[in-house]
């Protein structure tokens, strides 16, 4: 159902990136309204990223999140990111959007992803640069299939670390789906917030907010 593409195929992923402008995401769950964020997220470890590795993530209160070895079969990392600003009416990144996809290129740069998905266009202009950094795959998911994503995901990704990139409704349901808990504050404007879990399996992990 979900056949992979290499992010060095310009061809097919300029096919695809036409595609995804004729077919607007299908919304699986509200965004949070703008104001509402702060009174909503259940989550912890919310801080600066000082930097991400392969082998953990080091935050600027001193606090470490530490993987399993990559070895380890019986978790998988996700990383949930939402699409930078867009210029009005379109689906092309502003300045500010383009500011944000290369802030989080640089934060996610050695992160040792396997593969990176993403909801749109916007969404794949924002990844792309994190994609091309950790030279993995890169492809593209309808909002409407996030949970069947998911699973996917956590099937064929078992000690691996993954990336979504999709809006804030589609994140907050797929991190939902992930920890069986209320989602963390994902605001419905762009913000410079990354997601990162540890997970068992749908419905068994922990999802902690970071600031990039």
């Amino acid at each position: 159902m979900f056949k992979s593409i290499k992010i060095f195929t310009p061809i097919l992923l300029i096919v695809n990136l036409l595609a995804c402008k004729n077919e607007p995401p299908a919304i699986t769950a509200e965004p949070l309204k703008p104001g509402t964020e702060v009174n909503q997220a259940p989550t912890t470890g919310s801080s600066n990223i000082n930097f991400i590795s392969k082998e953990k993530i080091a935050l600027n209160d001193k606090t470490e999140i530490v993987f399993p070895k990559e070895d380890d079969k019986s978790n998988i990392v996700f990383y949930f990111a939402t699409p930078g600003e867009t210029f009005e009416g379109k689906t092309s990144l502003s300045e500010q959007g383009q500011l944000r996809s290369q802030q989080i290129t640089a934060a996610m740069a050695k992160a040792g992803l396997t593969i990176v998905y993403i909801d749109g266009n916007t969404a794949m202009q924002t990844a792309l640069g994190t994609a091309r950094a950790n030279f993995a795959e890169f492809n593209f998911f309808k909002a409407d299939k996030a949970a069947e994503t998911l699973q996917m995901l956590v099937g064929n990704y078992m000690g691996k670390k993954v990336m979504v990139v999709a809006e804030a409704a589609v994140v907050t349901s797929m991190m939902a789906a992930l920890t069986g808990k209320p989602a963390p504050a994902v605001p419905a404007t762009p913000n410079n917030n990354l997601y990162v879990a540890i997970a068992k399996g749908v419905g068994d992990g922990e999802v902690k907010t970071l600031t990039y």
